[in-house]
């Protein structure tokens, strides 16, 4: 989304009298540059969360009941009770029109 907005706002210049060359776009550096960043903030997310002593669990969850779940991850199946839980379902690429899918 950075790299866009630099582009957008270099093309908006053109009418103050800058004008710039259309951009290259390398997409190996481009996606190396954003693999980078979001290894950035998950790490620091992970570290966030081990500081305020919260337990990550990863997998595929079921509600077994209103303060359990079965998870199943790489490492079996475990159930977890708990009082309060939070849930973060993860999230997926936002597909752009005229661009092709491509998985890193």
């Amino acid at each position: 989304m950075h790299a866009a907005k630099v582009i957008e706002d270099a093309a908006d210049m053109a009418g103050s009298g800058v004008i710039f060359a259309p951009p290259a776009i390398d997409l190996d550096l481009l996606r190396a540059w954003k693999n980078r960043v979001v290894a950035k903030l998950t790490n620091g997310l992970k570290v966030l969360a081990k500081q305020r002593k919260v337990d990550v669990v990863q997998g595929e969850a079921k509600f077994t009941g209103p303060f359990s779940l079965e998870v199943s991850g790489t490492d079996g199946a475990r159930r977890i009770d708990f009082k309060q839980c939070i849930i973060a379902v993860g999230s997926e690429s936002a597909r752009l029109p005229g661009f092709p899918t491509i998985r890193a």
